[in-house]
């Protein structure tokens, strides 16, 4: 099946392109995730440009890497903001919708079969220090692109131990002191930047490794 995308415009004429991500499983250890609705994952990270649109300023530390590399330095909290502002049906992914749609159906490290992180993603040891602009990476079989490297990204989920049963449509803990992020970064090593790979920090923490991208939820899904 060949990527589905659909452009749409929120408020501030803020233009977000989407790729449709259809229900499915995926496993985690010997456990099974199961996600019963289709979505739609934004095809980049928010970039500096988009922030800048609905937020009026741009936070982030590597702006000599310019507006159309992701923005970072923005708490899950300033995340929530910039989407209560941007318009309805946007929202953080869950961490297994992450997940789900960065796999792309794949059962390895990364989310393409047959191709080198260095084609797939910014990290460590391609990055330069610095981001860069989203999409000059391959993207995943959904038409999704920077899920490994780049920046972080926020997901809606609390931390928590995983469930030690199969799961469906799982959203996390409901309390919690840190907020999930996933992906690596441009300065993860390469085993930051799998699939698999989990991190969190408080819900206030702003750093220049950690961005987001949104799913919207408010539309037919094919």
């Amino acid at each position: 099946m060949s990527a589905i995308e659909q452009t749409i415009t929120f408020n501030h004429d803020l233009a977000l392109t989407f790729c449709y991500v259809p229900s499915g499983a995926f496993i985690r250890g010997e456990r099974t995730v199961t996600l019963s609705k289709d979505f739609w994952m934004s095809k980049f990270p928010i970039t500096q440009s988009q922030w800048t649109t609905v937020m009026g300023s741009n936070p982030s530390v590597f702006k000599a890497a310019g507006l159309s590399s992701p923005v970072e330095n923005v708490s899950w909290e300033d995340v929530h903001r910039f989407l209560s502002l941007a318009g309805s049906g946007l929202r953080l992914p869950s961490e297994a919708e992450w997940e789900h749609a960065c796999r792309g159906g794949t059962t390895t490290d990364y989310n393409v079969p047959g191709k080198s992180l260095e084609e797939l993603g910014w990290f460590l040891l391609n990055s330069g220090t610095t981001t860069h602009p989203v999409g000059s990476k391959l993207p995943n079989s959904h038409g999704i692109h920077d899920c490994h490297g780049n920046v972080w990204e926020w997901c809606a989920d609390w931390v928590g131990d995983y469930p030690d049963h199969d799961v469906l449509d799982p959203i996390g803990p409901d309390h919690g002191t840190l907020r999930v992020f996933r992906g690596g970064c441009w300065a993860s090593e390469p085993w930051g930047c799998r699939s698999t790979t989990r991190y969190g920090s408080e819900p206030t923490y702003r750093d220049y490794s950690v961005g987001f991208r949104p799913v919207f939820s408010s539309h037919t899904c094919p």
